[in-house]
């Protein structure tokens, strides 16, 4: 089993439908799936989420692209995610 990082952009894309990059980044969360791996979000994803304008409900829906069973979703400390970006 393997494991496959999604952040923010991935999700929207294929929330949103995005043309080329939405129909990309569905494949391969469709190809994770099928295979059985695991797609991992960070809890930042929601913050993010937040901060562009989405709702609860939108963020939850966006959450349930994935079947729980191919889903983990990590906790990265604010000072672990500065360090990423930087």
């Amino acid at each position: 089993m393997r494991s496959f990082y999604f952040d923010t952009l991935h999700m929207v894309d294929i929330y949103e439908k995005r043309g080329y990059n939405g129909e990309i980044a569905k494949k391969l969360m469709q190809k994770i799936i099928k295979e059985d791996n695991i797609i991992i979000y960070s809890n930042f994803i929601s913050m993010e989420l937040k901060r562009i304008g989405y709702s609860r409900n939108e963020i939850n829906q966006i959450y349930r692209l994935v079947e729980s069973a191919n889903k983990r979703i990590v906790h990265v400390t604010k000072e672990q995610f500065s360090e990423g970006k930087g």
